[in-house]
């Protein structure tokens, strides 16, 4: 759970950068184009005990998270990159401008909060937010390992 409580977090990010060198991000898979997701990201708060409407969900550790009912439904995808991030690996997305603006709206009201992204009824991830993410462009890092960062891409993507 170190990965996803307090290690990854939501920052924004320049989707798109062109490769460098000496501690800068650099991009190793080839980036997705925009293009509709095969299963929908449900993006909803975690709160730290079960109540009325919270539901509980496994994250990709095991572990049971409980989660609100879903504040957005992503269906589609601007483009995802997966690139080194210093020392580690992240993953780039860009939203819809539609659903950009929802999530800076939420993450504004809600810093300091964690948000789960749902696919397939799995918790791939759950960051806490920061500060307020405008334009839709979120990166997500933590410890991952460039495998790794490549799986959580398809686990987001289907691809």
């Amino acid at each position: 759970m170190r990965r996803f409580w307090g290690v990854v977090v939501l920052l924004v990010a320049l989707v798109g950068c062109s490769e460098t060198t000496g501690g800068s991000a650099e991009r190793t898979a080839a980036p997705t184009g925009a293009a509709d997701l095969l299963a929908p990201i449900d993006l909803a708060r975690v709160v730290p005990a079960p109540g009325e409407g919270t539901t509980a969900l496994p994250d990709s550790e095991g572990q049971t998270l409980h989660v609100e009912e879903p504040f957005l439904t992503i269906t589609r995808l601007e483009g995802a990159t997966v690139e080194q991030q210093q020392t580690t690996w992240g993953l780039n997305i860009t939203m819809t401008p539609e659903d950009g603006d929802v999530f800076a709206e939420w993450t504004g009201a809600h810093t300091g909060e964690q948000v789960a992204m749902i696919v397939d009824g799995q918790i791939v991830s759950a960051p806490m937010i920061q500060g307020a993410i405008p334009g839709g462009k979120v990166s997500i890092s933590g410890q991952y390992s460039q495998s790794e960062a490549q799986a959580l891409l398809h686990q987001i993507t289907g691809r």
